[in-house]
């Protein structure tokens, strides 16, 4: 059992108690599990709209004149092919193709890369990639997950009432794509086009200092629109569509292939483990 004492608490930790959530160790953190029940929550997601806080997620910056290169070689999907303001479903694999982690890559910049790993593996995965970056001298890895928060704004209403707090046109941004602006008169707030419960939405990353008045904002301007949501309803909406989740469909013994993920891996650049994985591709057809 993990020691109360290193369970870390995300920036809406005391929020999330004065909404009632009942709170459990989620991946390291006091996670909320629900505020009403898991399957009103669910429904209000699919009808309406949901905030989710999801701050427990990894936030790597990977920066230099080689990244790109760098993050061609350790994942399976062909980062060459998005552009700044774009994102990438991708896989980090070990030597024998399995998978270390599943993550979503935002190009911020040609050379500056914003990685979203799981909670539970962002050790496992700085390890991993520092053992590969020595042999680059230009290339930094920086782990910021401790200083941004990310909160998770979906459903079919979410766009209108999301809407109200910037300027930014949300319906214009297209699916994987993310623009950098002001949101709830806080600039520089990162607002993606991404999600993990299959319905419309954005995701939104900002400093820790700000997070609880975007918070509040969305929940005050959505009222009885856009209700809190925990891990509960995130869980079933994303088994729902069929969206994996590490430690349950993946895992370093699974590869790819294995897991239904060949649509994320581009045989025609090199990176680690390519040739098993082609064997095993061959084999399956």
């Amino acid at each position: 059992m993990m020691n109360k004492n290193f369970i870390k608490k995300t920036i809406l930790f005391n929020n999330h108690i004065r909404l009632g959530a009942k709170m459990i160790c989620y991946s390291g953190f006091y996670m909320p599990l629900q505020y009403i029940s898991s399957l009103t929550e669910h429904m209000f997601v699919r009808n309406h709209a949901g905030i989710f806080d999801v701050s427990h997620m990894g936030k790597l910056i990977l920066k230099g004149k080689h990244s790109g290169e760098f993050i061609q070689y350790l994942t399976t999907n062909d980062i060459c092919k998005i552009k700044i303001g774009q994102a990438q479903y991708t896989c980090l694999i070990n030597d024998n193709g399995g998978i270390i982690d599943d993550l979503v890559i935002y190009k911020i910049l040609e050379n500056k890369f914003l990685l979203i790993v799981n909670a539970t593996n962002i050790e496992k995965n700085k390890k991993w990639i520092n053992d590969h970056i020595k042999k680059y001298c230009d290339i930094e890895l920086i782990d910021t997950s401790l200083e941004y928060s990310l909160l998770a704004i979906q459903g079919p209403l979410s766009l209108f009432y999301a809407q109200k707090l910037t300027n930014i046109p949300l319906n214009r941004i297209s699916y994987y794509h993310f623009e950098i602006g002001e949101f709830s008169g806080i600039k520089n707030v990162l607002i993606s086009c991404t999600g993990y419960t299959g319905s419309k939405g954005i995701e939104i990353y900002v400093s820790n200092e700000n997070v609880e008045k975007i918070w509040n904002d969305i929940l005050e301007i959505g009222k009885s629109k856009i209700i809190p949501c925990g891990i509960a309803s995130r869980n079933s909406l994303r088994l729902e569509m069929g969206y994996r989740l590490y430690g349950q469909d993946l895992s370093e013994e699974i590869t790819p292939i294995e897991a239904n993920l060949s649509w994320i891996i581009k045989f025609e650049k090199k990176f680690i483990a390519k040739k098993i994985l082609q064997k095993q591709k061959k084999k399956k057809t």
